[in-house]
């Protein structure tokens, strides 16, 4: 914070430090490590949310490093004064150039062509030393006309971006989420099933099952939420008939 020293800057800091906290929660709700592109309701919409999300964070996160470093140096001015002398005098640029953050001259304190970052800095390079604070003035109050203007551009862009965020986030839970699919004994579907953390597969599965993982066929209920599966005999595990349900494990199509 301390390299900060203009209130607009410091203000950005903590505006897109609050940007960055709500969009960290809402992102940290999004499961995507367990995104199955073969299995999602609507895989290419659910990318294009995450994409969406990311690209709202990246933008805020651009226009608030033009708040924190404008990047205007002498040279980039008289980069700007060259490309542009030929469209008037540098007090009519300065008043009709967006991009070097008009009126520069009426605010802070230039005028004329007497102050032109040309004629400040042929005066600077002559030994000039109040030329040569008045240039690194002019170079100060363009970065802070930056930083205002872009101050501005966040103030309003990030709440639009934080509501994408969120639109993204609720968009990728309902677009990633398998399809439910209803097994019968008509209809019986194979599966694979995982139990949760801290569940026994003994109690589940039957004493001496050790496996957390099994396959089988759901004969009832609807997948991914809760079916009825039957289990053949594996290795220490025997034949079982278990109703699985999000407080056991997981159930997947096989």
């Amino acid at each position: 914070m301390e390299e900060w020293q203009d209130p607009i800057q410091k203000a950005a800091v903590w505006y897109v430090a609050a940007f960055g906290a709500l969009s960290a929660v809402l992102i940290a709700g999004v499961s995507l490590t367990s995104f199955d592109a073969s299995r999602a309701r609507h895989p290419l919409l659910a990318i294009l949310a995450a994409i969406l999300a990311v690209a709202a964070v990246a933008w805020v996160g651009f226009a608030a490093s033009r708040v924190l470093s404008p990047r205007w140096t002498t040279k980039a001015l008289l980069g700007r004064y060259t490309e542009s002398a030929k469209r008037g005098s540098w007090a009519d640029i300065a008043s009709g150039d967006p991009r070097v953050l008009s009126p520069l001259y009426v605010e802070d304190g230039f005028s004329g062509d007497n102050d032109s970052p040309r004629s400040l800095w042929a005066q600077a390079q002559a030994a000039d030393a109040d030329a040569a604070g008045r240039l690194r003035e002019m170079v100060a109050a363009a970065n802070r006309r930056t930083s205002r203007r872009w101050f501005s551009v966040v103030t309003v862009t990030a709440p639009i971006a934080l509501a994408v965020v969120l639109f993204a986030a609720l968009a990728w839970g309902t677009l990633s989420r398998p399809d439910a699919v209803v097994a019968t004994t008509d209809n019986p579907l194979p599966v694979r099933v995982r139990l949760n953390e801290g569940v026994d597969p003994a109690t589940v599965f039957g004493a001496g099952c050790t496996d957390r993982e099994r396959t089988g066929v759901a004969i009832e209920g609807t997948i991914p939420q809760q079916a009825l599966v039957a289990l053949p005999a594996t290795g220490s595990c025997p034949a079982a008939l278990v109703s699985f349900d999000p407080t056991i494990g997981s159930i997947v199509r096989a």
